[in-house]
């Protein structure tokens, strides 16, 4: 009996242990990162996500799912484009010092140019995604601004304010 407590004991202790755990981002100054930390707060982290985006396939210009060119038919050949995209805040603080950090690299000083971008305070949230395949970053602003949201489970999406597509 006593060795099973003991046990029970152990495995709660690691546990305990394992969510007590802070983050790179909680533990150590920016400067300290690596490049792996960097790389993970740019892309998998509270402030970025990799995404999966479904893009819906328009149907032929006939309108029908005619076949054509020997093919079985359909007019969707192989199912609806898809894209892995970043979703990244990228005003949160802790991302602007990965963007430094990657930046000074490993060793370097924070200058004031570098500074300045520490210390900048958006007046909103400045969001990027990236990795959008070619024939949508060609969209207008005006297009970005009507399609574009972010959306939350249990709330209203957020629009933007302002959108561009960088080329």
């Amino acid at each position: 009996m006593g060795s099973r407590a003991l046990a029970i004991s152990v495995v709660c202790l690691l546990g305990c242990a394992v969510l007590s755990a802070a983050d790179f981002w909680e533990e150590k100054d920016f400067t300290a990162w690596s490049d792996k930390d960097v790389e993970k707060m740019m892309t998998n982290s509270p402030w970025a996500k990799r995404v999966t985006v479904v893009f819906p396939r328009p149907p032929t210009e006939s309108g029908g799912r005619g076949g054509g060119r020997g093919g079985r038919g359909g007019g969707f050949g192989g199912g609806s484009p898809q894209a892995r995209l970043i979703v990244r805040w990228q005003s949160a603080l802790p991302v602007r010092q990965a963007a430094v950090r990657a930046q000074i690299g490993s060793d370097g000083a924070v200058g004031p140019e570098a500074q300045a971008v520490l210390d900048q305070n958006a007046p909103g949230y400045f969001v990027v995604v990236s990795g959008v395949p070619g024939q949508f970053g060609r969209l207008s602003s005006e297009a970005l601004m009507v399609d574009a949201r972010l959306e939350r489970k249990g709330a209203e999406p957020i629009r933007p304010v302002q959108a561009a597509a960088q080329r």
